[in-house]
């Protein structure tokens, strides 16, 4: 049970991720630089392991 809900959750982190990154993007253009994306993925995957 336990482990389900920390798949749901982390499913539930990355597509918040995703969705946050998908609006900045298209609010700013793509003009984001390479390391802010290293950077936030480098981020999401520390969160998810936590």
């Amino acid at each position: 049970m336990r482990s389900l809900a920390l798949q749901r959750y982390s499913a539930f982190a990355a597509i918040t991720a995703l969705a946050a990154a998908a609006v900045h993007a298209a609010n700013t253009g793509l003009d984001i630089p390479i390391q802010h994306i290293r950077l936030a993925w480098t981020l999401t995957r520390v969160l998810l392991q936590l």
